[in-house]
C-alpha cells in the first residue's frame, strides 16, 4: 500500500499557516499560526484510514506546499516504523534567493514579514533534513520570474514583459539571465 499526503497548491500562507509549521499566536499583531495543528490533523486522519500500514509513503506539495513538504519531512518520517520507506517531494517549492533585474533583493523586502516569521528559503533548512527529499525546480518558474526576478519595479521599462508571459518570446540575453548567466 502506498500513500500520498495532499497539501496546499498555492503560495498562500493563510492556507498553510507557515507551511504547516506554525503553532503560536502573536499577540502584538493578533496573528494566529495553526499550521502544525492542521498538518497533525490531516496526518492523523490519514493514519487512521490505513496509511499507518503503508510500506511506501510520499509527502509532496507544490509551491508553498513544496516548501511545507521540506520543512515537515522529518516530522512526517517519525510517524512511521523504520520499515516504511518514507520520502518527500518538493515541486516548485524552492524559492530563489536571487537579485532581481535591478540588482536588488526586492522579494525579501516585499515579503519581509513572511521571511522574518518563517523559513521561506528551503536552501537554509534542507541541510538539516535527514529524510530523502527530491526537489523539482524549473529554471523558468513562472511565479519566480514574475514575482522575484522581473517585477514591474525591477523592470520599469517593461523589457521582460513579453518574456515573462511567454518563454518563447525571450531573447537569448533574457534566457541567459533566467539561467543565471
Amino acid at each position: 500500500m502506498d500513500a500520498k499526503l495532499p497539501t496546499c497548491q498555492a503560495l498562500n500562507h493563510a492556507c498553510l499557516s507557515a507551511s504547516f509549521s506554525g503553532g503560536v499566536v502573536v499577540l502584538v499583531t493578533n496573528l494566529h499560526f495553526r499550521g502544525a495543528r492542521v498538518f497533525n490533523a490531516i496526518v492523523d486522519e490519514l493514519l487512521n484510514k490505513g496509511m499507518r500500514f503503508a510500506s511506501n509513503v510520499l509527502l509532496s506539495g507544490s509551491s508553498a506546499g513544496g516548501l511545507a513538504s521540506i520543512l515537515n519531512c522529518d516530522k512526517f518520517r517519525e510517524l512511521f516504523p523504520a520499515s516504511t520507506r518514507v520520502k518527500c517531494f518538493s515541486d516548485a517549492g524552492y524559492f530563489s534567493h536571487v537579485k532581481d533585474l535591478s540588482g536588488k533583493y526586492k522579494f525579501e523586502e516585499y515579503y519581509d514579514m513572511i521571511v522574518t516569521l518563517h523559513c521561506f528559503y528551503p536552501q537554509f533548512a534542507i541541510p538539516y533534513v535527514k529524510t530523502p527529499v527530491f526537489i523539482l525546480q524549473t529554471t523558468y518558474d513562472t511565479f519566480q520570474v514574475q514575482n522575484i526576478l522581473a517585477t514591474p519595479q525591477a523592470d520599469p521599462k517593461g523589457l521582460f514583459t513579453k518574456c515573462k508571459e511567454d518563454i518563447n518570446a525571450c531573447s537569448s540575453a533574457q534566457i541567459q539571465r533566467l539561467q543565471g548567466q
